[in-house]
């Protein structure tokens, strides 16, 4: 039955560090949008899933008259928007219940499906409709690609729907199978795509050859992966530890992203020194906050008379001030990345789980006089 516009089930609280990002199942089947309004745009549809395409992605509805018109079905009687998310209909009390669903309204039918900061996924599924009885090309050949991302951008996994179909405009043999009525779950007319794997962090929906431009979506699913949050702060040397434990052999990636100072009272920037930040980007709660020129992976400023004055390495220099231990705290070293400085001060580390939990820590002595945090974000790898 369809209740609202988005509803999480099974949601398992992991209990993970100072912020949890709980393990969830998002079913998003748009009957409480308006039809015509955006679904594009962070949060437009839920907090944790931002839709973008080079058209303009729209929710539609199954009735007469409802715009804007993706598509008719069934044929010959071509309702706009017909059997949307649940072909023939549905009863609910007694009353016939109108499906909504979304589409592009300038026909390009090409979606990108982004995932919130500090969130992935491990499952992404969405319902085509009435795709293959309308050939406007005259194509033989038809594809349509469903490809899963990671934060890097490298592909996890696809999902393909590819036939053939008659050279003419209205391919007899899809008459039915192409139409969000008539066809039968699997055929191109009511088609679910879906991908599965470690790590999603976008997806894109396209369609490669052979289109049809009259096609709605509905049903959008996700499940999103458990993740701990953790606060470093660098006014203390003592190692903070993880909730979660690093399984033996398994990939983790790991997120820091902040500002900090290593120097008390830093106001006037040495002869060689890049442009210090006014403030933290996460202060410390306790003490002054002043002049920041150090990040996770790099340092970028620092004050007058102190030695990096002496050095001609350009700026920013690659820092190690910040290390990481997997196995329990035998072993201590700064992981490696081959991620630039950048304005964000965010930083992804690639780590192999030895059986225990992470920890992490300052390496800087005396720490009094340091201020500033940094988010530390650990996640199942790929």
């Amino acid at each position: 039955m369809k209740r609202s516009l988005t509803s999480a089930v099974a949601l398992i609280a992991l209990g993970l560090g100072a912020q949890n990002a709980q393990a969830q199942t998002v079913n998003i089947d748009f009957e409480s949008g308006t039809p015509g309004k955006s679904v594009e745009g962070p949060g437009a549809i839920h907090p944790l899933l931002t839709i973008d395409s080079p058209g303009q992605a729209v929710v539609f509805g199954e009735k007469n008259g409802s715009t804007p018109l993706m598509y008719g079905a069934p044929s010959p009687q071509n309702t706009p928007g017909g059997c949307l998310g649940n072909p023939g209909g549905f009863v609910r009390d007694g009353k016939s219940v109108y499906g909504q669903g979304f589409g592009d309204a300038q026909k390009t039918n090409d979606f990108t499906f982004t995932f919130a900061e500090n969130t992935v996924a491990t499952m992404f599924s969405v319902n085509m409709l009435d795709f293959g009885d309308f050939n406007p090309d005259k194509a033989a050949n038809h594809e349509v690609q469903m490809v899963a991302y990671d934060a890097k951008g490298a592909e996890v996994t696809r999902h393909v729907l590819s036939y053939k179909s008659a050279e003419v405009a209205n391919p007899p043999e899809y008459a039915e199978a192409g139409d969000a009525c008539l066809a039968k779950p699997g055929q191109p007319g009511n088609y679910t795509f879906r991908v599965q794997g470690q790590g999603i962090k976008k997806v894109r929906l396209h369609v490669v050859a052979g289109a049809d431009p009259n096609i709605g979506f509905d049903n959008i699913s996700f499940t999103t992966t458990a993740g701990e949050q953790l606060w470093l702060e660098n006014q203390s040397n003592t190692p903070i530890t993880s909730k979660t434990v690093l399984e033996q052999g398994k990939p983790y990636r790991l997120t820091m992203q902040g500002t900090y100072s290593m120097w008390q009272l830093f106001t006037t920037p040495g002869s060689r020194s890049g442009k210090p930040e006014p403030t933290p980007m996460f202060p410390s709660a306790k003490g002054a906050n002043g002049l920041v020129g150090l990040d996770p992976e790099f340092l970028f400023a620092w004050p007058s008379g102190t030695a990096f004055n002496v050095s001609t390495e350009p700026v920013p220099r690659r820092s190690a001030l910040i290390e990481v231990s997997v196995d329990g705290g035998k072993t201590w070293k700064h992981p490696t990345t081959k991620d630039a400085f950048n304005p964000e001060h965010k930083y992804t580390y690639e780590l192999t789980g030895a059986g225990n939990a992470l920890q992490v820590r300052t390496i800087d002595k005396p720490v009094g006089d340091n201020y500033g945090r940094v988010q530390i974000t650990v996640q199942p790898g790929t």
